[in-house]
């Protein structure tokens, strides 16, 4: 998309691709109408300081916070993206418009990649870029076989038995 449309028309359209593209996304407001059937649709503020959208794709599944070309990443979006990354890394990205297509980050607004700003060329560059989280993804088996561990052994001190349940 041309780089003179608003940052809210830029991300409208990315979204809309992005569901062209078969991904869900979610936006991060609620909306409601009022004034009867033709009402004027009106958009709560989003939960502060978290991203613009969630978008889910069989190619990437995260949060994506979009910004136009000098739109600043406000303190609390930067640390609600640090503290996703931390905790799922490839999970959060800032997607900003660059007069080449498009630039994703992570909070420090380092960018990562560029590429042309089509939603195609996006999922691509989102995969890629949770490609190279693998060395994470085998961390984060052994993080949630040992949690699953802990879980069991909370249940087995209460006398129950975790054979029940399926990890």
């Amino acid at each position: 998309m041309p780089s003179s449309v608003s940052e809210c028309e830029w991300t409208r359209g990315i979204c809309n691709e992005l569901t062209r593209c078969g991904a869900k996304v979610f936006t991060n407001q609620k909306s409601y109408v009022v004034g009867g059937a033709r009402g004027t649709k009106l958009a709560q503020p989003s939960q502060s300081g978290w991203p613009d959208r969630w978008v889910a794709h069989v190619c990437w599944t995260g949060w994506l916070e979009f910004k136009g070309l000098k739109t600043k990443l406000e303190p609390l979006q930067a640390k609600t993206i640090r503290e996703i990354e931390e905790r799922w890394p490839g999970g959060a990205y800032v997607c900003r418009q660059h007069p080449d297509g498009l630039t994703l980050s992570g909070w420090d607004e380092r960018p990562l990649l560029v590429t042309q700003g089509t939603a195609e060329h996006l999922l691509l560059a989102l995969l890629a870029l949770q490609m190279r989280e693998r060395e994470w993804v085998e961390d984060r088996q052994r993080k949630i076989a040992s949690v699953a561990g802990k879980l069991a052994d909370r249940i087995r001190a209460r006398g129950e038995a975790p054979e029940a349940y399926v990890f």
